[in-house]
């Protein structure tokens, strides 16, 4: 959750709302699966819920991800965020 300085105004709350909701669905899905370090885990879908499990999975201490996408550019975005690098990759961080 961000603070915002101010309320926002009207036309932007729908953004907000979407934005608060997807992240907070990926990492539920992956709690909910108890992703924990070591573990193997595959992620079914290529949608924003999905590489956000991705994601999730990640900074859970995942050892495999398996994203399942028919999508190219899904699939490249996927194997970035369940690359096992020191860092995220840059567009995972804020």
């Amino acid at each position: 959750m961000v603070a915002t300085p101010e309320v926002p105004s009207d036309d932007l709350v729908p953004s907000l709302l979407a934005a608060c909701d997807v992240p907070g669905t990926g990492w539920f899905g992956a709690v909910a699966a108890d992703v924990q370090p070591g573990k193997t885990v595959a992620v079914v879908g290529d949608g924003a819920v999905a590489l956000l499990a991705v994601m999730a999975s990640w900074q859970l201490g995942a050892e495999r991800i398996t994203a399942m996408s028919r999508h190219e550019s899904r699939q490249d975005l996927a194997s970035a965020a369940a690359s096992r690098t020191p860092e995220p990759p840059g567009w995972l961080t804020p």
